[in-house]
């Protein structure tokens, strides 16, 4: 008996490799799918049922996979069908009326919240006879009633001094040109007036 050739036992160690290298392989992902079960335990539970007496059946086993799922017989007219029954809407309609309804809740609630907090807050304060009387002498406002003005008065000072900038810089030299048509419809205008 011949001894093998120095190809056939490299071809015969590299398949063995092969071999080993695919079982270890193996071995790994069963040790991480059993690893990733035991930290998932959910399994979930699919049972058999008749949607309605003339519609779709759909089945399944418990545990089911590929070959446990029966394949459903499900047509675009049953399913429009069940839709119309629904009065089924849009998908934008359904969001847009979802979103509001969680917005008139979110509202109700910061209101709810807000009113327990003002309910915690007792304070009164009372004030006496003479500081009464100092105050209506000066002739004291609340500022929540002298507000606007004062925010008027504010706008109006802004307004000013933009003004004196404009005025007072030589580098805004823009004059427009007005048309004589114009000139005379403004005249008009203001002669009606």
């Amino acid at each position: 008996r011949s001894a093998p050739s120095l190809g056939d036992r490299l071809e015969s160690l590299a398949r063995d490799k092969a071999e080993k290298l695919a079982a270890m392989q193996r071995r790994e992902s069963e040790a991480r799918a059993a690893r990733e079960a035991a930290e998932c335990p959910f399994s979930p539970t699919l049972v058999a049922r008749q949607q309605n007496k003339k519609g779709p059946l759909v089945c399944a086993e418990k545990g089911g996979g590929g070959a446990a799922v029966a394949a459903a017989r499900v047509t675009a007219k049953s399913v429009r069908e069940r839709l119309r029954k629904r009065g089924a809407r849009s998908a934008s309609e359904r969001l847009y009326r979802d979103a509001e309804e969680r917005e008139a809740l979110r509202v109700a609630v910061a209101g709810a919240v807000e009113e327990a907090e003002l309910g915690q807050c007792t304070f009164a304060p009372n004030i006496n006879s003479k500081s009464d009387r100092l105050c209506s002498k000066t002739g004291y406002v609340p500022l929540t009633e002298r507000l606007s003005d004062l925010v008027r008065d504010r706008q109006e000072s802004v307004q000013a001094l933009r003004a004196l900038g404009e005025l007072a810089n030589p580098d805004l030299t823009f004059h427009p040109k007005l048309n004589p048509k114009s000139r005379e419809m403004a005249r008009k205008k203001r002669h009606e007036e």
